[in-house]
C-alpha cells in the first residue's frame, strides 16, 4: 500500500502497487465499497474534499471523483518514470507533481 487517506464522508481510501484503489466503509466494519483500477502501480496521492489525485509508476496522474467513483481524467506528467509526489492546491484549480524526470509540473484547471 502506497497511499492511505480518509475521505470527507469517513471512507478509507487505499491505493497500492497492485494497480488498485480500494474504498472501505468505516461505519460498516471496513467492508469494501468498491475496487477501482489504475494504469500502473500507485506511487503517491492526495485527496481534497471529493477529489482524489494519484501518481502512478508509468508517469500518469489520475483524477477520481469520489462521489461518482469515476476516473475523470489521466495526464502523462512524467516522461521518464513515475510520479513520486503530488499535491492538490486548496483552490482546486492546480495540482503540482514531481517525478523521475526531475522537473515539476503544475496542472491548471
Amino acid at each position: 500500500m502506497n497511499f492511505l487517506a480518509i475521505s470527507n464522508d469517513n471512507k478509507i481510501i487505499t491505493a497500492s502497487s497492485d494497480k488498485t484503489i480500494k474504498i472501505l466503509d468505516i461505519q460498516n466494519n471496513f467492508n469494501e465499497i468498491t475496487c477501482l483500477k489504475t494504469t500502473d502501480s500507485v506511487v503517491c496521492g492526495d485527496i481534497f474534499e471529493n477529489f482524489l489525485a494519484l501518481g502512478c509508476a508509468d508517469g500518469n496522474m489520475l483524477g477520481y471523483d469520489l462521489n461518482t467513483l469515476e476516473c475523470l481524467y489521466g495526464y502523462g506528467c512524467d516522461n521518464k518514470g513515475s510520479i513520486n509526489c503530488i499535491k492538490i492546491m486548496p483552490d482546486l484549480c492546480r495540482i503540482i507533481t514531481a517525478g523521475d524526470c526531475a522537473q515539476g509540473m503544475q496542472l491548471i484547471f
